[in-house]
């Protein structure tokens, strides 16, 4: 995965969330970051976030297509 974070302009994070816990109400995610090397990362994720994340995901056609097939959907040529 690759991650953004305002206040950190040139700086591209990336890594692999390798587990997820309950954690005080929250779903916690661990990301493990390869770029820059040696860093770790947590994402705490409440019920709600988790709901929205799940509509978000399913509500655009592309995003499904993304899921299913890993690319994203080629525009129809005219």
């Amino acid at each position: 995965m690759k991650m953004k974070v305002s206040g950190l302009e040139n700086i591209e994070l990336m890594g692999d969330i390798t587990g997820f816990r309950v954690s005080n109400e929250y779903l916690l995610m661990d990301i493990r970051l390869t770029k820059p090397v040696g860093w770790h990362a947590e994402a705490y994720l409440s019920h709600r976030d988790l709901m929205t994340f799940i509509r978000l995901l399913l509500s655009k056609p592309s995003n499904l297509h993304y899921i299913i097939f890993g690319t994203r959907k080629s525009q129809n040529k005219k």
